[in-house]
């Protein structure tokens, strides 16, 4: 028997560019060095030698490259081959191998099942001992193409090193998973490389060989992997221990491993790994699936194969890696229909794919389903290359624009610079600082000034200049340290503001008393004021009177709708197009630290917009104790407007935020008396109105009572911006009137009556000749084709059908009045417009009563309401709505677009009122059965406030006792339970309401005297107040005369008659 040889060590080598193996191999005797060249031949008999042989279960001696470009194919080398087989023999003869007969060589060639066998023996083995298993994290390893693998576990790379030096090249790797399936990307460092259940990865891997192990100074090494075949994980027979110990346990384990030592060893090669602090599984090889070569597969091949081709063209990073491998794809589609898997692998692996997308095409073995899921990636790969190839040139086309700009500015500066007319950036800059030392800026603007124009003289990009050179002109457009002269002349003030406005007593003592203070002071600080009233009642022409009279300048502007911050605190310099804020605006429109800002529609303005709070940014404005430091975003310097003042407009408080309106002084503007608006047409809104329609100097007015029939009949609102409307309307009519009736007056204009020079001072001989000679000039010009430069003064073209439909339209030289004809009214015109008139000018009035009944009803009661247009009679109407029988059932509804609060109002009145009836007469039952209905006229105008709470609990009271009030009594309060009248607002739009409805009587809460006594005299003459502070006194005015025997049989009968029926 032959002593048994053992196999030292392998190595490959390279010698000139071709690929040799270096074999040590220990006989009896000595030690053997052989070289070999690498072919497949070679390959296989020594596997084939040692492994049937000496039972060494050499795993592999193949040149682990990613192509086979490095084989040597140049079979032309008669001396390598002769080298090749000598050391060849000697391997046959060491090991007492016999190659096999030509016989079996005959049978084995014709056997073409044989020669697949030897040719994937050649590739990889069939069946694995139990290998190491590694978990991986990015993304599985597809067959056919190595792959680099980093392992940073040091357990892992000392096993590692003891596998090679045993010859075992091989480990199988898993893609790592979370417990619900999906793909772990929180590594852990300490022990990323094992695991210790089969849970942790997906079972279906790769068995790959070692191709090169590299290690790194950092500890962690580099293993170029070769993945073969598609594994399963069948068993883990060798779990890691992964548990951290102390020092004294670790020790006492040691101890116990070197008690061990006498025990017998397994001698197999892999028996090593068992001692190893690693992952040992057993795995199977998983075999695609049988199928034979059909139209489809072809076809999914070959649509692969071109995608590739055309994703390397587009997808700059996959390019090399895809040219690379070029020939394995030439010869791979030159025989296509026995390796479509292999396409299939290889195209999902150069895909930049998600983890599980490339572990589903690891887990097909259905090279149909395969090829369609691979193809499926390319596919994706590729539109993902395509749009990088957009986005890349459409980002290279807006650079290259960008830099022709740049080359043309510069170009341009030159030129300039070449003319004399330089204004670039040496003069910008010396502009500035020049307006800046002229300025004398304060010390903190300074700096920043300074700071910005240290910036602009050491930029190039125009871009950046231009912003900075923006936000540098705003700076110095900010007025630092100018102010205007105050005027605190409170009798001049006085004289301006009752000029200018008639009424507003209230606004125009208010500033007056800021005057006088800031006169007894010697200064002025700023105020914050806010005029609430109705529209049309003059707050907003009130300001620039109220800036007349104080010398100041004047700046307005509306935050209705305003839903951007950045209105307010203006935009943060952080892209090109940002601006300051309106507050900033207005400093520099004004040119003053110290003007009047009007801000108009306060109440309107959003609270939570959609890029901030506009209101929240008003407050730092508006604060008296932090405006002298207001930051604007994009100036982004502290600017005092604490000198200035602010007027606020509004038309109701309830939509001011709180602590908005907490910092704002509020003036009530209530609306205009009949008095005050017949005074206001007659001072401001019919001269303007003259004025404006051509009518200044002409005999025409309206009488007294035409304008109080306008007011009455056609604006009653408390505003007179409809009154001024309608007056516009009558100087209109009136002046079409008057050019229609006088047509003579209209006069020709300068072109008309000009005469020509040339025919001033001429015989008629002389101008007959020089018609004649023109005339012929023309017929000459004719008959040549030509056209004539000047037609005749007698020549008159003739019109065509087409001519007829067009306007010839003149065009003059000159401002607008330049063509206008000029109208003389005569100058004994005179017209006055009387209230019979006004049908005929502004049509049948719209409003022909206040009162809608003349004797309400039982069940309707005026109210009074007062709302954004002033006031009005409000009436509230109730009844049953079927008779009181034994079927019947108590119920109660209000209807006229109401909203919450007088929702509450009607039921508080309701259960008021059944209360306060069942205390006045207790056999009145009229609430038991009766269905009632309540309902407030005009619905489709909301209606809201609980000041009608006494108007209903009066109504249903009227039903209740079925007898109705006097005609003369109007009211207004909230009701409460306990019967308690409460305050309401706007006492004096609803007093002018009443009057206008011709109420004489007012019902109103007793905690609403103090403003019932400011109220002018004026508009309470004529109405009797009636104060009330429960509702027993409104009862007792209304129904005292009621005895209880009355009140408490009205429903006698109704009830007897369902008593009656209730028996039965």
């Amino acid at each position: 028997m032959k002593p048994a040889n053992k196999l030292l060590s392998s190595s490959i080598i390279n010698n000139a560019g071709k690929r040799y193996f270096a074999l040590d191999v220990i006989t009896a005797n000595s030690i053997i060095k052989i070289q070999l060249k690498n072919t497949p031949a070679t390959n296989r008999s020594i596997k084939k030698a040692l492994n049937k042989h000496r039972n060494l279960d050499l795993q592999s001696l193949r040149s682990f490259s990613n192509s086979q470009r490095n084989l040597d194919k140049d079979d032309k080398d008669k001396k390598d081959e002769k080298i090749n087989k000598t050391n060849l023999d000697k391997i046959k003869e060491m090991t007492g191998f016999k190659e096999s007969t030509k016989g079996d060589d005959k049978k084995d060639s014709s056997d073409p099942e044989s020669n697949s066998e030897d040719a994937h023996d050649d590739q990889i083995p069939s069946v694995y001992p139990p290998v190491m298993a590694l978990r991986i994290y990015k993304q599985p390893l597809l067959p056919g193409l190595a792959k680099p693998l980093v392992v940073s576990d040091p357990d892992i790379v000392e096993t590692l090193t003891k596998c090679i030096e045993n010859n075992q090249f091989y480990v199988s790797v898993f893609l790592n998973k979370d417990k619900d399936g999906t793909p772990n990307k929180k590594l852990n460092k300490e022990h990323a490389d094992r695991f210790t259940s089969a849970d942790e990865v997906y079972n279906v891997g790769t068995i790959c060989e070692i191709s090169h192990v590299y290690e790194s100074q950092a500890g962690n090494s580099t293993l170029l992997l070769y993945p073969h075949n598609r594994v399963k994980l069948s068993e883990i027979i060798k779990t890691p221990d992964l548990e951290e110990r102390s020092l004294s346990e670790e020790i006492a384990k040691l101890k116990e491993n070197d008690g061990k030592t006498d025990e017998p060893k397994d001698e197999t090669k892999e028996s090593f790994l068992m001692n190893e602090n690693v992952t040992v599984a057993k795995v199977s090889v998983l075999n695609d699936n049988e199928l034979e070569s059909n139209p489809t597969i072809r076809a999914l091949t070959s649509e692969i194969l071109k995608s590739l081709k055309a994703c390397a063209s587009v997808n700059f990073p996959l390019r090399e890696e895809i040219s690379a491998l070029a020939e394995a794809l030439d010869s791979l589609s030159s025989n296509q229909d026995k390796h479509p898997g292999k396409i299939a692998d290889f195209a999902a692996n150069v895909t930049a794919s998600s983890a599980e997308e490339i572990q589903a095409v690891l887990e097909e073995l259905d090279i149909e389903k395969r090829l369609l899921k691979a193809l499926e990636l390319v596919k994706q790969e590729m539109m993902n290359a395509e749009l990088q190839t957009k986005l890349s040139k459409s980002m290279d086309e807006r650079i290259r624009k960008r830099q022709h700009e740049s080359l043309l500015y510069d170009q341009m500066k030159a030129i300039k610079a070449e003319l004399g007319i330089d204004d670039g950036k040496p003069k910008v800059i010396e502009k500035l600082a020049k307006k800046a030392k002229e300025m004398k800026l304060p010390e903190h603007v300074q700096t920043v000034f300074d700071e910005e124009m240290d910036k602009m003289k050491t930029m190039e990009t125009s871009t950046e200049f231009t912003n900075t050179r923006n936000y540098v002109e705003w700076i110095l457009n900010i007025p630092w340290n100018k102010f205007s002269k105050d005027q605190f002349n409170v009798k001049k003030a006085r004289e301006i503001l009752d000029k200018k406005h008639y009424g507003m007593q209230d606004v125009k003592d208010r500033i007056l008393e800021f005057i006088a203070v800031s006169k007894l002071q010697g200064k002025s600080k700023g105020q914050i004021v806010c005029l609430v009233g109705p529209p049309g009642v003059g707050k907003t022409s009130i300001g620039k009177c109220i800036a007349e009279s104080l010398n100041r300048k004047f700046y307005r502007f509306a935050v209705g709708g305003l839903s951007d911050i950045s209105e307010i605190k203006g935009h943060r310099r952080t892209y090109v197009g940002a601006l300051p804020g309106r507050l900033i605006e207005g400093l520099k429109q004004a040119k003053t630290m110290n003007p009047l800002i009007m801000i108009d529609e306060i109440d309107k303005i959003a609270e939570n917009g959609i890029r901030g709070s506009p209101s929240s940014a008003l407050l730092e404005a508006l604060d008296p104790e932090q405006n002298d430091t207001f930051m604007d975003h994009y100036i982004d310097i502290p600017v005092d407007m604490s000198k200035v003042l602010f007027i606020c407009t509004a038309n109701s408080l309830s939509t001011i935020p709180r602590p908005l309106l907490d910092r704002m002084e509020v003036i009530e503007v209530s609306g205009y008396t009949q008095y005050e608006k017949l005074e206001i047409t007659k001072r401001y809104i019919e001269p303007a109105s003259k004025k404006k329609h051509g009518l200044k100097n002409v005999d025409i007015h309206i009488e007294d009572e035409a304008i109080k029939e306008i007011l009455k009949g056609y604006c009653p609102e408390s505003g007179v911006r409809t009154l001024k409307q309608h007056v516009d309307k009558i100087y209109r009519k009136l002046a079409y009137k008057i050019v229609e009736e006088h047509p003579e007056a209209e006069v020709k204009s300068q072109e008309q009556t000009q005469v020509e020079p040339e025919l001033v001072d001429k015989t008629p001989e002389q101008i007959e000749k020089e018609t004649e000679n023109k005339v012929n000039s023309i017929l000459d010009s004719i008959e040549k084709g030509k056209r004539p430069e000047k037609s005749s003064v007698n020549d008159t073209p003739k019109k065509t059908e087409q001519d007829d439909d067009e306007v010839e339209i003149e065009i003059v030289e000159g401002d607008e009045n330049a063509a206008a004809a000029k109208f003389e009214i005569p100058s004994d015109y005179s017209r006055v417009v009387k209230k019979e008139n006004l049908q005929s000018l502004l049509g049948t009035a719209y409003f022909t009563k206040d009162r809608i009944y003349e004797q309400p009803p039982v069940g309707v009661i005026p109210g009074l309401a007062a709302g954004s247009m002033g006031g009005s009679l409000l009436y509230v109407e109730s009844c049953i709505t079927q008779p009181l029988i034994y079927s019947s059932s108590a119920h109660y509804q209000a209807t006229g677009s109401l909203k919450d609060v007088i929702k509450e109002s009607t039921d508080i009145a309701y259960s008021f009122t059944k209360m306060f009836l069942a205390k006045k007469f207790p056999h009145n039952r009229f609430f038991e059965k009766a269905n009632i209905h309540t309902h407030f006229p005009a619905g489709a105008v909301p209606k809201d406030g609980p000041s009608a709470g006494v108007t209903i609990t009066t109504s249903l009271l009227s039903l209740a006792l079925n007898k109705p009030i006097i005609n003369t009594v109007a009211m207004t309060g909230e009701i409460s339970l306990t019967g308690k009248v409460g305050a309401i607002g706007g006492l004096k739009e609803k007093t002018m309401a009443a009057k206008r409805g011709g109420m004489t009587d007012i019902i109103f809460p007793k905690d609403n005297m103090a403003q019932w006594d400011e109220i002018p005299d004026v508009v309470k003459e004529g109405i009797k107040a009636h104060p009330v502070d429960f509702y027993e006194e409104i009862y007792d005015y209304l129904f005292g005369t009621v005895s209880a025997d009355e009140g408490n049989t009205v429903w006698k009968k109704e009830f007897d008659a369902i008593d009656k029926k209730k028996k039965k």
